[in-house]
């Protein structure tokens, strides 16, 4: 107990814990409502005290999701206990504070273990995202952090989490470990590149591309037909009515 207040206490830990907690308790409020842990305090000594290192909504999830029957390579059964006991077994000897972060189980390490079990068909939404992520000097974010994001993405999509606006930075940077603010502009800079989309409607949220929809192609298409054409406005306006099937304003 003693050991559990110095950390939590802990100028590192403290707000993680806190906004952590407060997160996952907000998504999933009816779950542990049923418990009787829907107070913060309950929920604080049952879940993010209680099942520490797990993060508190990597607990949330591997008590609500569905996983699909998956094996290692090895040919042994991923289960849950399979999950834990990993995580725990590579973190035993470490400190509970490593660097300037929390040293815990994210939830995105799910992804790196369930893979497409988790949901074959989002997941391969995911890889096909994953695919045209970029590593050049227009990024200030590295491959593993922007891959990260579109983890923590995918687990709101597949956990079906309800967030939008300033409450889904707020998840999706939990999930993933980084401030929000660096987190919005990972996501804003995946949507500069057409990594993701933006839904500029009610929902104000970042998401996946559906399948039926290839901006990539989009943009192909778009080179193709405007190199080395003069952009004349009746050559932009036949391209819009040919091939994007509308007219310019």
């Amino acid at each position: 107990e003693a050991m559990w207040q110095r950390f939590s206490q802990d100028p590192i830990a403290s707000l993680p814990l806190s906004q952590a907690t407060n997160i996952a308790l907000d998504q999933f409020k009816s779950r542990y409502d049923g418990l009787g842990w829907a107070s913060v305090q309950t929920f604080d000594q049952h879940v993010t005290k209680g099942c520490f290192p797990l993060h508190p909504i990597t607990t949330a999830l591997l008590c609500s999701m569905e996983f699909q029957q998956a094996v290692t390579t090895a040919g042994a059964p991923r289960t849950i206990l399979g999950f834990i006991l990993q995580e725990l077994e590579q973190r035993q000897s470490l400190l509970a504070i490593i660097g300037k972060r929390i040293n815990w189980v994210l939830p995105i390490s799910l992804v790196d273990y369930f893979k497409n079990n988790l949901r074959s068909d989002r997941f391969h939404t995911f890889q096909l995202a994953v695919e045209h992520l970029k590593d050049d000097e227009k990024s200030t974010f590295s491959l593993d952090e922007q891959k990260d994001v579109l983890k923590a993405l995918l687990l709101q999509d597949v956990a079906k989490l309800r967030a939008r606006d300033e409450d889904q930075i707020e998840l999706i940077a939990t999930m993933v470990g980084l401030p929000p603010s660096e987190t919005e502009k990972c996501l804003k800079f995946l949507s500069k590149e057409k990594i993701i989309g933006w839904n500029q409607d009610g929902r104000k949220s970042y998401s996946f591309w559906s399948s039926n929809v290839n901006p990539y192609k989009l943009d192909q298409i778009v080179d193709k037909k405007l190199h080395k054409v003069s952009l004349l406005w009746t050559d932009l306006k036949k391209f819009s009515i040919d091939e994007l099937k509308m007219t310019p304003v």
